[in-house]
């Protein structure tokens, strides 16, 4: 036991000790960084073809969804995000679009059920307090829900 607690003493100092151990799990060196492949560059979500919205109404707000095509097979990380419109406080609309990023390489058309993209964005009630209908951009197409 004695034998046993020492070993343990010893590893556990040299474990905290700055040695030098060799490159693994991705070092590339030993200054403590790290690399996990090639750094890539994504490019900029774009429109994608509005199909349909849905609200559901959740226990502190709602769950807006949406539902679209891409033009070819590839597309990913669909998103309903803040447009560059401004929102108009006035009148109670925001203004969202439903985008996804484009694959790197051009790809097949494919069946419109392999194109077939989704987002969902959950908007709670104190947001929503000033807010009475929320304007979704699409492609060709645009959809107005109303909150209230």
């Amino acid at each position: 036991m004695r034998n046993v607690l020492i070993l343990l003493t010893f590893a556990t100092g040299v474990a905290g000790c700055s040695g030098d151990l060799p490159g693994f799990l991705g070092s590339s060196s030993n200054d403590g960084t790290y690399t996990f492949g090639a750094e890539t560059i994504v490019a900029e979500p774009e429109l994608l073809f509005l199909r349909s919205t849905h609200v559901e109404r959740s226990i502190n707000g709602i769950i807006l969804r949406a539902e679209g095509i891409a033009p070819t097979q590839g597309w990913y990380s669909a998103a309903l995000l803040a447009s560059l419109t401004p929102p108009d406080t006035d009148r109670g609309t925001y203004y969202l679009d439903f985008v996804a990023i484009p694959p790197e390489e051009a790809a097949t058309v494919g069946p419109e059920r392999t194109r077939e993209l989704r987002a969902a964005i959950f908007l709670p009630d104190r947001y929503l307090e000033k807010v009475s209908s929320i304007h979704i951009t699409g492609q060709q197409r645009t959809e107005t829900v109303s909150v209230k």
